[in-house]
């Protein structure tokens, strides 16, 4: 399975985001299992003001299931940059959500 982090302009954060990549890799398996057609992981982080604030709160997640079962695109948006753990954090969430939703 192919594991992709895409920043928008955080061309330094790259490299501090060895965590994220390691949590998906984790829970590669385990994904394979549940989805074994499950070809690519992104994960997509955002800076936008907007969004943030459309949600309520600093930063926000969420995640999108290709139709064809092949594909999971997890975003997580921030107001600001948010540290590695934080991402972290989100990502972890989500992660359980999308096992929780290829279980049904």
């Amino acid at each position: 399975m192919k594991i992709e982090i895409i920043t928008n302009d955080n061309k330094g954060l790259k490299s501090e985001l060895t965590p994220l990549y390691n949590l998906v890799k984790r829970n590669e398996e385990n994904f394979l299992h549940r989805e074994p057609r499950l070809k690519e992981f992104i994960v997509e982080l955002r800076n936008s003001a907007l969004l943030a604030l459309r949600a309520n709160r600093g930063n926000s997640s969420k995640y999108i299931l290709s139709d064809d079962g092949q594909s999971i695109k997890l975003i997580i948006t921030s107001l600001s940059q948010p540290d590695v753990d934080t991402i972290c954090q989100l990502a972890s969430k989500e992660i359980e959500n999308i096992k929780h939703e290829l279980d049904e």
